[in-house]
This record gives C-alpha cells, structure tokens and sequence, in this order.
C-alpha cells in the first residue's frame, strides 16, 4: 500500500524481481488496502506510511485485527522521530518497520524475515505498547577493553 501510483509501481516491480516473493495486488492509501487485504488474503501487507500519521496507524491497527495471520511491514521516512514511530508501529501490529531509504535486498530480507516469524495466537495484543530504553552501555575500561594479563 502506498498513496502514489508510481510507488506502488516501482515496489511491486522491485519485489517482482525476487522469485521467492510474490505481489498479489496493490492499494492507495486509507482505507483501499483494508479492502484489498480482505480480497486478496496476502501473508503480508507492505505499508508506506509517514510516521506521524496517527489515523493510518490506527487503521493497520483495525486492518490486523480484522485478518488473523496477516502480518505487517511499515517503509516509512526517516525523521527526528524514528524511535517514537517505531514504537508506535510496532505498538499498532507492524512486525517489521524500515525507512524508505532501504535497498531492495534489505526490504526482500524483511519481508523474508517477517514470514517466518511464528503468528501470535488470536486475541493476543500483538506487540509491547512501548519499547524499552536501550540500557546504558557499560564504562569502557582504562585498558581499552582489553584483559590485562
């Protein structure tokens, strides 16, 4: 899903190129993939979204709810706001989450990824609804990190 035609167009054609991942339709934004998703059944919906686009999260939300075993993948601009839009997707359902800066191997191996991840059980919410600060790294040693014998 991507609001562009010519974006959809140019990430059906990148991942056409991979024999092991298969397009099995397109959709603008808003609420178009909620129907096509219903359609088509995919394993996973591709979404370009912008990452302060409160009402398109809450539809991946309803979109994953809706379709028990349908995973997500969110391409999303880099901003100042990568951590909070990441926790936010990944609070929404999204399994996976890369800028749009990603090649097309780094996309084809996040989706890859995403597949073979083990589907929570109905009902279960599908991700923290915040993630964790990163804990502080330890103090490097006057030694340099190195052991000293």
């Amino acid at each position: 899903m991507a609001d562009y035609p010519l974006a959809r167009a140019g990430l059906a054609a990148l991942l056409g190129g991979f024999d092991d991942l298969l397009v099995v339709g397109q959709a603008a934004g808003n609420d178009a993939w909620l129907a096509a998703a219903a359609e088509l059944a995919p394993d996973i919906v591709l979404l370009d979204l912008a990452a302060d686009d409160e009402e398109a999260l809450e539809r991946l939300e309803r979109g994953l709810a809706a379709r028990e075993g349908l995973a997500a993948v969110v391409l999303t601009a880099g901003t100042e706001r990568d951590g909070e839009g990441l926790a936010e997707a990944l609070a929404a359902g999204a399994r996976g989450y890369l800028p749009r800066e990603a090649g097309g191997e780094d996309l084809a191996a996040a989706l890859r990824a995403v597949g073979a991840l083990p589907r929570p059980p109905p009902g279960q919410r599908r991700a923290p609804p915040r993630m964790r600060p990163r804990p502080p790294a330890p103090p490097a040693s006057r030694w340099g990190g190195r052991s000293r014998r």
